[in-house]
């Protein structure tokens, strides 16, 4: 077949018709290294064998090169995928004229897309006029023997859409001092010009205490944190979570233990896995669920016991046929098993709905966390001794979480239309038979304060910039006496908005509620609860979140990437999260999303994909 190619310096132009000769008057341009075909070649589009013939079109290989780098970020494919000879034969055939980087230069190249990318997340950052909120999480892997440091900042952006971006992911050496763990992050603030613009800080509470934030908070300007920093730190929902039901579950560890066990033999090997999945099948037991054993979280021995419930016949069916499984749980340890099982399906279920999306916004977890709360106070007064002193245990150490998180989830109920003061209330009469009243009058205070301190910072701000309006009585800046009934007046002011707000009607419950769609467009009756709206929906109530949202596979550093250099996976991580928010930003296909085929599907459904 003739062909004839023209190439002008890296942009190639070409015609690959059978019919005529290529034209002279301009090639059709190509963006982003799709071929677009020209106007008077649309009809030169032939298939003849299994071959294309193509009319005149622009190829570009920076164009292509940028395209195949960010298909290695986004999709986390090793870096030496350019040297792998499927690869290599797929892209010649594909597009002959295509050079093929070499590593090096696959690496070269993903850095300074790092440094390009990284604009993107300033320029949401240091326009957007709400407050930022801070999440922090340690990850050690476990091959590398290094940690490194998660930092996300979380925002609402001006068209309402509840925003993320990884700010860093840095390793961390050994050891991790309270020192180190402050001074990398007030570098990131110092770096991302966040000082003055920071809400909150969540943090996991395995590896970050009090302390850390007490220290971070000396370094930060009081003046300009949220009322004075006392709703600065905000605790992991899931991590505390964890530890206080796992310190509950330690309390009756020996009645779990032979269960326990018995599902850690069956598990240990290859080998016990596929006689335990035989003998369930002879058994005719068809579920899908798999025995496992993990000892990490609360809700994995939820469904380790769940699983062995399932599954306890295979158990006792094995025992004839198996010398060295010693440890059959009795009836009695059976009993127990189903007694904890039903308990723990409660937390299981109300932390499950929270943590199935990437992001929830805080008033979705109040009523979850009072239901868990509940639940805890009926399983003291259970008649069972085992469930009265797993909840005694757990019950203690909720208490105090309650204690430092209820005032912003309280604030953040109060501002979704659809419960204000009355979840507060209907739930509170439960907490507190006598003096519910005066809890629920806490939290609306708090929120008092609050669109007090807004109102004040606006006035200030007015202060300073005398030419966005004066007040009576001032020229170019006013009196103190002046400032002094201003805020008399606007202490009055922000009380009315509140007051109106809470006694309009409830929004009504459907289904597709948003509540930052609802503030957006209803806003501008409550200018100063519009602002704390805002600020106070873009704190994440949990760092697991942030893990969910960071990798297409769930693993923090793949295992072809461990022995890459910390900056390199850094450049990997941050951009892989800013170009993916920049296809939802746009609208795109989650580039994450994988379609999924069932195996019935027929032939002509799958090529409509």
């Amino acid at each position: 077949m003739a062909t004839s190619r023209e190439v002008e310096s890296q942009d190639k132009v070409y015609n690959l018709s059978t019919t005529e000769p290529a034209e002279q008057d301009g090639p059709s341009s190509c963006k982003n290294s799709i071929a677009q075909p020209s106007k008077t070649h649309k009809k030169s589009y032939l298939r003849q064998r299994g071959e294309t013939t193509i009319g005149n079109y622009t190829f570009d290989q920076e164009a292509c090169r940028k395209d195949l780098v960010q298909m290695i970020v986004l999709h986390e494919h090793p870096l030496t995928i350019v040297e792998q000879v499927g690869f290599k034969t797929f892209v010649n055939n594909l597009q002959p004229l295509f050079k093929i980087p070499s590593h090096g230069t696959v690496r070269n190249d993903i850095m300074k897309l790092y440094m390009e990318q990284k604009k993107r997340p300033m320029d949401l950052l240091d326009i957007n006029e709400g407050r930022v909120a801070i999440s922090v999480d340690m990850w050690t892997v476990d091959k590398q023997k290094k940690s490194y440091m998660m930092v996300f900042a979380h925002v609402v952006d001006d068209s309402w859409h509840l925003q993320h971006r990884l700010l860093r992911f840095q390793h961390i050496p050994f050891p991790h001092t309270t020192d180190a763990f402050v001074e990398n992050l007030m570098n990131v603030l110092s770096n991302w010009n966040l000082h003055n613009k920071l809400s909150t800080l969540t943090v996991d509470n395995c590896s970050v205490g009090d302390g850390v934030v007490d220290s971070i908070v000396r370094k930060l300007d009081i003046e300009q944190l949220l009322l004075g920093g006392s709703i600065f730190h905000m605790h992991c929902f899931a991590h505390i979570l964890n530890l206080i039901i796992k310190d509950g579950l330690d309390v009756i560890g020996q009645r779990l233990k032979a269960i326990s066990d018995s599902c850690e033999f069956w598990s240990s090997t290859p080998q016990r896995i596929e006689q335990f999945e035989e003998a369930a099948q002879q058994l005719c037991i068809n579920s899908t669920k798999k025995l496992c054993y993990v000892k990490t979280q609360w809700n994995s021995t939820y469904i380790m016991l769940e699983t062995a419930l399932i599954h306890k016949d295979v158990f006792n069916h094995l025992k004839t046929y198996e010398a060295q499984y010693k440890t059959m749980p009795s009836d009695e340890d059976w009993e127990n098993a189903k007694i904890i099982s039903e308990k723990l399906k409660i937390l299981f279920t109300a932390t499950e709905l929270l943590l199935e999306k990437k992001y929830t916004t805080a008033n979705h977890y109040f009523a979850r966390i009072c239901e868990i709360r509940l639940a805890l106070s009926n399983w003291l007064l259970d008649s069972n001794p085992i469930i009265a002193n797993m909840a005694s245990r757990v019950m203690e150490n909720f208490q105090i979480y309650w204690s430092k998180i209820h005032g912003v989830m309280g604030i953040a109920t109060i501002l979704d239309p659809r419960f204000k003061r009355v979840l507060l209330e209907y739930y509170y009469e439960k907490f507190y038979p006598v003096g519910h009243e005066s809890e629920v009058k806490k939290v609306v205070d708090l929120c008092r304060q609050l669109l007090r301190e807004y109102k004040t910072r606006a006035l200030k701000q007015q202060v300073e910039c005398p030419f966005r309006g004066q007040f009576v009585g001032c020229s170019e800046a006013m009196t103190d006496f002046d400032l002094f009934v201003e805020r008399k007046r606007q202490k009055v002011i922000s009380t009315a908005e509140l007051d109106h707000y809470l006694s309009q009607d409830l929004a009504p419950l459907t289904q597709n509620f948003s509540v930052l769609t609802w503030w957006m467009t209803n806003g501008f009756k409550f200018p100063t609860l519009q602002k704390i709206a805002r600020d106070i929906y873009a704190i994440p109530v949990s760092t697991f979140s942030s893990k969910l949202a960071f990798s297409t596979d769930g693993q923090i550093i793949s295992p072809q990437r461990q022995k890459l250099h910390p900056e390199l996976i850094e450049a990997l991580a941050c951009t892989q999260n800013w170009l993916s928010a920049e296809f939802e930003d746009l609208g795109e296909h989650n580039p994450f999303e994988m379609y999924h085929v069932d195996e019935d599907e027929d032939e002509d459904q799958v090529n409509d994909w």
